[in-house]
């Protein structure tokens, strides 16, 4: 067939590493070893770059920015899987951008300040700081000796008085506006770290991150930021990230922010000194027929009130500190009882009944109200809590399920079977009400409710708290504020910044008695900035989570000695790799643990081998190419293809190294067994040229120092060398070559498809959503109007190996999770039904 002559001269131009006149040919020495040494290509790459890092990659300054970002280790020493995981996924996806030309910011640093640190020093009685530097240092060899490329220049470390002094400044900035301010509040203590916790730094079993420790409940004085002020933004601006963030991490935030739509109902309650009011919030005010308890909270004021005359009750609250968080023991008030607000509502003789109060630990202080309506009939935990402590047992049922839009109400399900979470039609029992759907009836309770003395309001809860960032431990950044019995609380100057920390050695380090920085004399007792007199500094430092919050800032502009950064330095990081427990702080039960088969290495090893041998036997020549054979065309159309996924899958589309390595080693076979003749054409060796060349830009981001190899081997003349050395002169860089751009106009492809193969027409659920080629069946073989099992399979495996049965069917849809597929028309037309 003919094919565009400038369709081919234009990618072979691109190829080239340098102008070739004519028709030079290009071949590996026939002594060079079969079998690659896979080391020595390393060591021999790794000094080049090392020695001339400008070798390595091409300036694009002035270009197009692209930040990507890793997060950042913490220096414990040594690297584990893990960080070799992520940060070889970082470096591939640098290197694609690099080649695809834009200025790419790749910086490295180190989250070096908390807890582990201080604790290996206390063990081994050193400064932490000596510890850490120890640390970096064999980490810093180690990420070199992964080959991962990044912009040292800019490395930085959060225990650097370099860095903290600005880490200072943000917090004073933060103070200023009243967004960083010191309460009392019950907070979640490490008995063993001596030290407070963030909510989202205890599981769900109610112990540390850190220590395992069984976290206890004091009721300390802390720093806090404010960004509970912040919540509708955070929440609303999730909505610009949906078409680029993976929706688990959306989901985890969502939840991690927990917006509740709901009402305050308030229930009269009579204890033996006096009466109160107690405000529940809820979001189902339609339950409100099925209260059959209240539950308060540990912390709630008339249960502190209570527990001053009651010595079982302050029992209980002491043993409740130990409890997991989701336990369901209870302790009944004595003589404690309420009435359900509805009672002022309708002459209902189930709603005059009194209402036992509970003190329930599942019960959370800090959200709502700390008091809760106990619905056991519709709410899983309060249906556990009220099995646990009533004596009845018996469940009251007020939501009828609604089984399909053409059926009846479902009959109200059986007492202490399971409670009926959903939303419905409310029962008989619920008056004036029964009939209405659960949104109509919520509605319509909180508006009589309203009318009959303001006993319920529309609101809403959330679950986000403001942020305590404080910890009493050393190595932290030191709380630049200075307290005085005259001032007050004062901000450090901000020409005294940084507030180092103090060098601390002996029993002080030992931490046994709490926060050394207590015992650090001459640094602790300072003159107070604002009057003179006497005063003490801060002697709290900042959560490591504080500095993890900024430091991609830095990176953008670590030089800067007067802020943080420059405005004008500011750009948007476009990708960040990590673990997904990162997406609200620390969340390790969201960690997942990722097999490592070491004997999968030989898989890869024999991919490279054998595109090592494709190397070596490539001979290439630029002549005629006005004609292309089927072997031929089925070379460009592998290689097109593969461009075209690759690319895809690089540039977050989404992001599928998996893919990406799958393809690449498929594409390394289809040229390791092309059919093309012994003694090929100009035109074979010129498509042979392209397609290879093409595949060790493609591999270069991911193996750079055997991509290097490869090419330095495929552009140097025959040479009589056997061993891994540098050529007699010197080829470019793979790096300074471009990124390949799809080799075929899709006039082309299609023209090229219908000789090699045929077309196929996909419909997903009835609807057409794309067509494309595949080969065709072995010669000899055909397909009739009925397609036989072996060639359905023939048919659905190659499909699923084109570009787009991978987009629709493998991205866009689960191939695994399909209900049926069709194969009609003796293979032309094939129905998906997932």
């Amino acid at each position: 067939m003919n094919l565009r002559q400038s369709i081919l001269t234009q990618q072979w131009g691109r190829c080239l590493p340098f102008r070739r006149r004519g028709g030079t040919a290009i071949r590996a020495a026939s002594t060079t070893p079969r079998r690659i040494d896979l080391l020595a290509v390393d060591k021999k790459w790794k000094e080049k770059w090392r020695n001339d890092p400008s070798s390595e990659l091409v300036n694009n300054h002035g270009k197009e920015k692209a930040y990507v970002l890793s997060m950042f280790p913490y220096p414990s020493g040594a690297l584990h899987l893990g960080h070799v995981r992520v940060y070889t996924i970082s470096d591939v996806l640098a290197r694609f951008k690099h080649m695809k030309g834009y200025d790419v910011l790749h910086p490295m640093g180190w989250d070096a300040f908390g807890l582990p640190a201080e604790n290996a020093a206390i063990e081994r009685g050193i400064d932490p700081a000596k510890w850490t530097m120890q640390n970096i240092a064999n980490m810093k060899e180690q990420l070199r000796a992964i080959g991962a490329r990044f912009d040292w220049d800019r490395e930085l470390m959060t225990c650097s008085p370099e860095f903290y002094k600005h880490t200072q400044r943000i917090f004073l900035m933060l103070y200023k506006e009243g967004l960083a301010y010191q309460a009392k509040a019950r907070v979640n203590y490490d008995p063993i770290d001596k030290t407070v916790l963030a909510n989202e730094q205890v599981d769900a079993n109610g112990c540390s991150w850190r220590s395992g420790a069984k976290v206890e409940k004091l009721e300390l004085k802390q720093w806090f930021f404010r960004i509970t002020a912040f919540k509708e933004a955070l929440l609303k601006d999730l909505e610009s990230l949906e078409a680029s963030w993976p929706e688990r991490v959306l989901s985890m935030q969502r939840h991690w922010l927990g917006k509740s739509s709901g009402a305050h109902i308030k229930f009269l309650v009579s204890a033996p000194d006096d009466n109160y009011d107690i405000q529940v919030f809820t979001t189902r005010p339609d339950t409100l027929h099925g209260v059959q308890y209240l539950g308060l909270s540990t912390t709630h004021p008339l249960v502190a009130k209570m527990a001053r005359s009651d010595p079982k009750l302050k029992s209980f609250l002491d043993s409740a500190t130990s409890l997991p968080q989701d336990t369901k023991a209870g302790y009944l008030l004595p003589g404690v009882v309420a009435v359900n607000p509805l009672s002022s509502v309708e002459a209902n003789p189930s709603l005059q009944a009194s209402i036992p109060v509970y003190v329930a630990p599942y019960v959370l202080g800090e959200y709502g109200e700390g008091a809760v309506m106990g619905v056991p009939g519709h709410d899983s935990r309060d249906f556990a809590f009220w099995n646990e402590n009533s004596k009845s047992k018996q469940v009251t049922f007020v939501v009828k399920q609604i089984l399909s839009q053409e059926a009846e109400p479902g009959d109200l399900p059986e007492a202490q079977r399971v409670p009926f979470l959903g939303h419905g039609i409310l029962a008989d029992t619920c008056g004036s009400y029964s009939g209405m759907s659960s949104e109509e009836g919520g509605k319509k309770i909180i508006e009589d409710l309203k009318s009959k003395g303001d006993f319920a309001n529309v609101a809403e809860s959330w679950r986000l708290r403001d942020w305590l960032v404080s910890r009493q431990r050393y190595w932290g950044t030191p709380i630049p504020i200075i307290h005085c019995d005259s001032c007050g609380p004062v901000p450090v100057p901000q020409d005294h910044l940084p507030v180092e920390l103090p060098v601390i050695e002996g029993d002080s380090l030992r931490g046994s008695q709490g926060n050394p920085l207590e015992y650090a004399e001459e640094w602790l007792h300072v003159p107070c900035p604002s009057c003179g007199k006497a005063a003490r500094r801060d002697t709290d430092t900042m959560d490591t989570f504080v500095d993890s919050s900024w430091y991609f800032l830095r990176f953008l502009d670590p030089a800067n000695k007067t802020a943080p950064f420059s405005p004008s330095h500011v750009h948007p990081v476009d990708i960040y790799i990590g673990g997904i427990e990162h997406a609200i702080l620390h969340l390790l039960y969201a960690r997942e643990v990722l097999e490592w088969d070491e004997s999968k290495i030989v898989g890869m090893e024999r991919w490279f081998n054998r595109l090592w041998r494709v190397v070596l036997d490539s001979r290439v020549s630029l002549q005629d190419l006005s004609t292309v054979s089927d072997d031929e065309a089925t070379i460009l159309l592998a290689a097109h293809d593969t461009i075209t996924s690759v690319s895809r899958c690089l540039d977050g589309m989404p992001y599928g190294l998996n893919t990406v390595i799958s393809d690449l080693t498929k594409f390394t076979n289809s040229l390791a067994s092309s059919s093309l003749p012994t003694t090929p054409s100009p035109s074979s060796q010129a498509i042979l040229y392209i397609a290879l060349s093409s595949l060790l830009r493609l591999l270069a981001p991911i193996t750079p120092a055997l991509a290097s190899e490869c090419w330095e081997h495929l552009h140097s003349p025959i040479r009589n060398s056997s061993t891994i050395s540098s050529p007699p002169r010197t080829v470019p860089s793979i790096f300074s070559s471009p990124w390949p751009d799809p080799l075929l106009s899709s006039r082309d492809v299609q023209s090229l498809r219908a000789r090699v193969g045929k077309t196929v027409a996909v419909q997903i659920n009835g609807k057409l959503r794309f067509s494309t080629t595949i080969p065709s069946l072995p010669s000899g073989d055909s397909v009739s109007t009925k397609t036989s099992d072996d060639e359905q399979s023939w048919i659905l495996f190659h499909l699923l190996e084109t570009s787009e049965g991978k987009l629709w069917l493998k991205e866009r849809h689960d191939w695994e999770k399909r209900k049926r597929v069709i194969v009609a028309r003796g293979g032309k037309v094939v129905n998906v039904v997932f």
